[in-house]
């Protein structure tokens, strides 16, 4: 193993590490809006009362808004959908550094295949993250237009991009492994 092999095997052990603790946070996140959804659906009306006070927003016009404890589940609900597919993004990332750093190079087929996952489910992101925008605007009865935010396009065309270098390094790879 030469020089560079060593040096990526060594960031690629620290990436995997700091990914896993990344998964660990978004299971636990997810844990805990389960946990708050449980607390709204299955709290006596005295205690729902109370969430649903500590819940009112005031709006930038000073008037209050008051969120029925149904939609703030539908929010719940998203939310934990949201945190799912980065779950998923952190474990294919998660993956393809452990694979880096037991093969030592970042080139192979697998690896593509993952990044490619993984642009799928940073567009995934987007359309969410798009539905959360429109319905949080719905709840708070927000006079402001729906947008939709193309920088999620734009990254995941980015890391498809990344995914395509990886298959050509792979096919490089393989030719030059015949070659020795």
């Amino acid at each position: 193993m030469n020089e560079i092999q060593k040096r990526i095997t060594k960031t690629s052990k620290m990436v995997a590490i700091i990914l896993k603790i990344g998964l660990i946070l978004v299971a636990m996140a997810i844990g805990l809006i389960v946990i708050g959804m449980g607390v709204l659906t299955l709290a006596g009306s005295s205690t729902s009362q109370s969430l649903q006070d500590a819940l009112t927003i005031t709006t930038p016009g000073a008037s209050a808004v008051d969120i029925a404890v149904g939609n703030i589940v539908v929010a719940f609900c998203l939310f934990i959908v949201q945190l799912a597919v980065a779950f998923m993004v952190f474990f294919m990332l998660y993956r393809i550094f452990a694979a880096i750093s037991k093969e030592h190079t970042p080139f192979t087929a697998v690896n593509a295949k993952r990044m490619k996952q993984v642009a799928i489910l940073v567009i995934i992101m987007g359309v969410i993250n798009s539905i959360i925008e429109f319905v949080a605007q719905r709840l708070l009865a927000s006079p402001e237009g729906y947008s939709i935010d193309l920088m999620w396009v734009v990254i995941a065309a980015v890391i498809y991009c990344i995914a395509l270098i990886f298959d050509y390094g792979c096919q490089l790879q393989q030719q030059s492994d015949e070659t020795l």
